[in-house]
């Protein structure tokens, strides 16, 4: 063998004992157009995303699924290692639902992205009219628009996530609003314009905030003290790279508010969730809790509890939590997929909630772990802790793809509301009343409806608290695949059962075209109360996936 053709061997042998962990990582973020109608042929959808390469193959399942449910792809064109085209054949049954997109490399590598690609039904549906909006409620500002050049500040993803914090800034009451700015994070300040009304913050700078690696597709984030310094810290990470990263704030001399370097996640956890609070009040500061939903092939989902140690990261006692109440977890369950830490139990300690939705019961449920964390240890085996468990005696289809704390009833303790997902008849955001009794169970009295039917296929999420200034809560959700550009509504409590919400105020975008609703939030500036919608993929500017933050007044 001439010393060529041995070098060529080597070579060879080498290749093919590399092992696929040695290949780089395959990730899906993002869909154009990401959505299409039932009865479509030959629909191209752009997937971007990194590490593609020749030959790989796309694929779309029904969400948490591994159903393709009407969807066809005819074939898959890899343009580069970050694009890929799908073209796409839509049933006219198929699923009105949100669909994940997974792309397979000829090595078997794949990576996907949740929640990319929605179905809706063909042609514009009955009522899909913009309403005026409410007299209850102002639009006062977006956070979104033209710069210079006529571009948009910000040109991808904007308003999949927005988390809000009141604060005081130089001596002036301030909500903090964290979002997605594709890649990283931005924080905005909203103050009181002197005039009754609300504005951005131009005195104390918004700020763009990044981590290595990056934040390219981030979902996830909550605030809260992790320090007990007085200064809020958030949390943001992107469920598609299983990372994340703790932005650390602190007071700046004039009294404005900085953050620190970003400080990294454990990695190799997964993240599909992030729920701050007081788990462990022995500690100063807040905890924190990762959510990593149930993986094929490998360890159930469960709960990584952790605190921060000066500027490291450490584990809690105990340090992962996952039930043995209900059957074995399987991929198909989405364990964790949402999370909250508050007190429904009653205690004053807080609980830590987790959604369960699609279990194997096919309901979906709602798991309660009584605080404190430190309880936990009591149990023989922390994985088996036994929760609270919350579910509803006749509806199946999602209960716990959302948990969120409200006094919904007004008796000054805190409840679990939460909702039903991939409801195509109606929507029926659900209201867990605490403190949690025996039964553990839905109670029916506090139930709404989305009006509009299949027109409503979700709602992503929403808050339960007073936004107009009453002293009765009042509950925002978001549907933003309703009328082919979303919506969001507001029910104004009654504080009387068993009608204890009037009927909803409907919100929309000014024009179709977005995914109008995706994130809901409310806050507090000064006197004025503001709830903040987000709606993804909005067009500004000619870039289709800008995205856009609308600011509303909530008025009495």
């Amino acid at each position: 063998m001439t010393l060529a053709s041995r070098r060529w061997l080597i070579a060879l042998l080498a290749l093919v004992a590399t092992p696929a962990a040695a290949q780089p990582p395959v990730a899906v973020t993002a869909a154009t157009p990401a959505s299409g109608e039932q009865d479509t042929i030959g629909l191209v959808v752009k997937i971007t995303g990194k590490n593609f390469s020749q030959g790989a193959r796309a694929d779309f399942f029904r969400s948490g699924t591994s159903d393709p449910a009407g969807i066809a792809v005819q074939s898959t064109r890899v343009v580069s290692s970050t694009e890929a085209e799908a073209t796409l054949n839509i049933d006219g049954a198929a699923a009105l639902s949100t669909f994940d997109i997974r792309v397979t490399n000829t090595n078997g590598r794949s990576g996907k992205g949740s929640d990319l690609f929605t179905v809706v039904e063909k042609g514009n549906k009955v009522g899909c009219t913009v309403p005026a909006i409410d007299p209850h409620i102002t639009l006062v500002t977006s956070l979104n628009g033209l710069g210079p050049g006529g571009t948009p500040r910000y040109k991808s993803a904007l308003g999949f996530i927005v988390k809000a914090r009141g604060v005081v800034i130089r001596g002036q009451p301030a909500l903090m609003v964290v979002v997605n700015a594709d890649p990283g994070a931005e924080v905005f300040f909203l103050s009181s314009d002197g005039a009754g009304g609300v504005a951005v913050d131009v005195v104390n700078p918004h700020r763009r905030l990044d981590a290595a690696p990056n934040l390219q597709g981030m979902r996830i984030a909550a605030i809260g003290d992790l320090n007990a310094d007085g200064a809020p810290d958030f949390i943001a990470g992107n469920r598609i790279d299983a990372t994340g990263a703790v932005f650390v704030g602190r007071w700046e001399p004039d009294g404005s508010l900085a953050f620190n370097a970003p400080i990294e996640l454990p990695p190799g956890i997964g993240f599909d969730s992030v729920a701050i609070g007081d788990l462990e009040p022995a500690l100063a500061g807040d905890e924190f809790a990762i959510g990593i939903r149930a993986l094929s092939g490998k360890k159930a989902g469960g709960v990584y509890l952790f605190r921060l140690n000066g500027t490291s990261v450490v584990a809690l006692t105990p340090s992962f939590v996952s039930p043995a109440v209900s059957p074995a977890l399987s991929n198909r369950d989405l364990y964790a997929r949402s999370m909250t830490i508050a007190d429904v139990t009653g205690s004053t300690d807080p609980d830590l909630i987790v959604g369960a939705y699609t279990m194997a019961s096919g309901q979906g449920e709602i798991h309660v772990f009584p605080g404190p964390a430190s309880v936990l240890d009591a149990s023989p085996s922390v994985t088996g802790r036994q929760p609270l468990v919350i579910r509803h005696a006749t509806d199946a289809g999602g209960l716990g793809f959302i948990v969120a704390p409200g006094d919904v009833n007004n008796d000054g303790t805190l409840d679990v509301v939460s909702q039903l997902k991939y409801r195509v008849d109606l929507i029926r955001p659900q209201a867990a009343l605490g403190p949690i009794g025996p039964a553990y169970a839905v109670d029916p009295a506090y139930e709404t409806e989305a009006p509009g039917g299949a027109d409503n296929v979700s709602l992503v999420g929403y808050v339960a608290t007073d936004l107009d200034g009453d002293g009765i809560t009042d509950l925002a959700g978001g549907a933003p695949n309703a009328c082919l550009g979303g919506k969001a509504f507001v029910w104004r409590g009654t504080g009387l059962a068993p009608s204890p919400w009037n009927a909803p105020m409907v919100l929309q975008a000014a024009t179709f075209g977005g995914h109008y609703g995706w994130a809901v939030e409310a806050g507090l500036v000064g006197g004025s109360r503001v709830l903040l919608v987000g709606e993804t993929q909005r067009t500004i500017g000619g870039y289709a996936s800008a995205g856009q933050v609308y600011v509303y007044r909530v008025n009495p």
